[in-house]
């Protein structure tokens, strides 16, 4: 084999090296491109019981202030209602 020969063999293994290389790298990075999206779902999903909770919290302390003005239940309830539909509203508003 002459010095020319040996010298495309080396390249050639080379190659194949880089080409292995690659792929490896284009298969992490489909991994973690896989990953960050499950993670962006999962934040998404805290994100919404987040605002779920605080709206419960909020409606908690509004029944308990209001049931400790002495008012009748049933009319405590009721503006609990409203006061939930226009939550609801908000809501609705801010997602489309």
């Amino acid at each position: 084999m002459n010095n020319l020969q040996k010298k495309i063999i080396d390249i050639q293994g080379k190659l194949e090296k880089f080409v292995l290389k690659y792929q490896s790298s284009e298969e992490r990075l489909s991994e973690s491109a896989l990953k960050i999206k499950s993670l962006n779902e999962k934040i998404k999903e805290q994100d919404e019981k987040i605002v779920y909770l605080e709206s419960r919290i909020e409606k908690l302390r509004m029944a308990k202030t209001l049931g400790e003005t002495g008012e009748d239940p049933a009319n405590v309830r009721t503006k609990i209602n409203e006061l939930i539909r226009g939550i609801d509203r908000c809501i609705a508003q801010l997602n489309q």
